[in-house]
């Protein structure tokens, strides 16, 4: 039995908490005219203004986009410290190509074509390995040698006329195909919308010619004559482009519309506080109208004074406005409800108060809100089921009885009589699914209409003969 009781709590407590984080409910608040703020032409005139230069600014932007005319640029220069630093790239003939040449100049015949007979060139590459065995001696490098062929086409990602042009294809020795070198980059973001999204990476070499080095060596050393060296940068160059996109365009335009209605705000405060005033004043109050003065009697100013008339004006204002300030009260509306609670209780009898949330007024109509037959009017059927018959017996009994003595009981009964003619003229009525409450109400209140209809004295009703509950 805990456990049935105990799961409604349960849900009960859970849906109380779901509703208690609810981010977006529905805002409650007093309205004047249908609006919840007050609104004035002055200040909607001052609105779409604002609108439209924000308009305006928004679409200088949107071109501004479109056309990629505006940028920034930012360079960064930092150092690396290479004897940590684990980063590598992969240079393949996709990314980074190089070629070699030896050319003699003098001017002995026959020494350019044979040149390979005299000078031998390789490619290795050279990167340190650390072996505990060898104590840092040169053991710890490790030679890789690359082939080399003839330059083709295609080589240098594919830029055949340039290397054509420059005597590279057929003459220079590249690097085999395959060749896979490790020795950083550009990011960019293509797209309108924001530089978060498609990111392109691309990778610049540079090359810094470090030192020159002149001298002789002895060719039974096994010494190379020179050598070119590529090796890792500790300088670290990262250069960011980046250009105006939508979301920056409405960042932009965002922000200055949240100062500018700040600041608009701010400024038509007190104009729009007046005119809100003026507007109840004018709606609440009766202003007699103003009594000009005879022709030939003029009021002069005098500095630093107003006139007579404007003064008694500002003195009615300033009164108006007093006691509709004290009127908004919050302590003052709630005592106000509670007095008028108590008036409606104290000339109220019970059996009238019963009818009160029935009558025309109080009622949904189907021509209103276009529902259901079998749903109309289901409000007050149900309120006459939760009734005993006897209760409602002597409810309606009471308020037939009183009709000539009481305007109050007559006013009911007329409300109630016309509201039943109402439905009869459309023929809509249908409350099958509530036997108990519809028949009930259906026979009183057609008795009722008929007794109106006919202007018979209901001090002659017969309730037994012409009721049946």
């Amino acid at each position: 039995m805990t456990t049935v009781e105990g799961g409604p709590k349960l849900l009960k407590k859970f849906r109380k908490f779901l509703k208690s984080q609810d981010a977006f409910g529905h805002k409650i608040s007093l309205n004047y005219q249908n609006q919840p703020t007050f609104r004035s032409s002055v200040g909607g005139f001052m609105t779409i203004a604002l609108r439209l230069l924000l308009l305006g600014y928004f679409l200088s932007n949107l071109v501004t986009v479109i056309n990629r005319s505006q940028s920034a640029i930012v360079n960064s220069i930092y150092k690396k410290d290479l004897s940590f630093d684990d980063t590598s790239f992969n240079l393949t003939k996709n990314v980074f190509d190089m070629a070699l040449f030896i050319s003699y100049f003098g001017t002995d015949d026959g020494v350019q074509e044979n040149i390979h007979t005299y000078f031998t060139a390789n490619f290795y590459q050279i990167y340190f390995e650390d072996n505990p065995y060898t104590w840092g001696t040169g053991n710890d490098w490790v030679y890789m040698p690359i082939g080399l062929e003839i330059c083709k086409e295609g080589r240098f990602l594919g830029e055949n006329k340039t290397a054509k042009l420059i005597n590279i294809t057929g003459n220079y020795l590249c690097p085999e195909e395959n060749f896979n070198l490790k020795l950083s980059g550009v990011n960019t973001a293509d797209s309108w919308l924001t530089s978060n999204l498609f990111g392109n990476e691309f990778v610049y070499y540079t090359g810094r010619l470090e030192y020159t080095q002149i001298g002789t060596r002895e060719l039974d050393a096994g010494w190379s004559l020179f050598s070119v060296e590529i090796d890792m940068d500790e300088g670290y160059v990262k250069t960011g482009r980046t250009v105006m996109t939508i979301l920056d365009a409405f960042s932009i335009v965002g922000g200055l519309m949240g100062i500018t209605f700040a600041f608009f705000q701010y400024f038509m405060e007190a104009i729009q506080e007046k005119l809100f005033m003026s507007s109840i004043i004018s709606k609440i109050f009766y202003q007699t109208n103003p009594v000009d003065q005879e022709e030939g009697v003029h009021q002069l100013n005098s500095i630093g004074k107003m006139p007579q008339k404007q003064y008694i004006q500002n003195k009615l204002y300033q009164k108006a406005r007093n006691t509709i300030e004290n009127e908004f009260d919050i302590v003052r509306v709630i005592k106000t409800v509670r007095k008028v609670d108590l008036i409606f209780k104290t000339m109220f009898s019970k059996y009238q108060s019963f009818f009160i949330p029935i009558l025309r007024n109080n009622v949904l109509s189907k021509n209103d809100i276009k529902l259901r037959d079998a749903d109309f009017n289901i409000k007050e059927i149900q309120e006459i089921k939760k009734i005993d018959d006897n209760k409602l017996k002597i409810f309606i009994s009471s308020l037939i009885m009183q009709s000539e003595k009481s305007k109050i009981d007559k006013r009911i009964l007329k409300n109630l009589s016309d509201e039943y003619r109402q439905n009869i003229s459309n023929k809509k009525l249908d409350l099958e699914k509530n036997k108990v409450g519809a028949q009930l109400k259906k026979n009183f209140l057609g008795n009722l209409a008929s007794k109106l209809d006919t202007n018979l004295s209901l001090k002659k009703y017969n309730k037994e003969d012409e009721w049946s509950f």
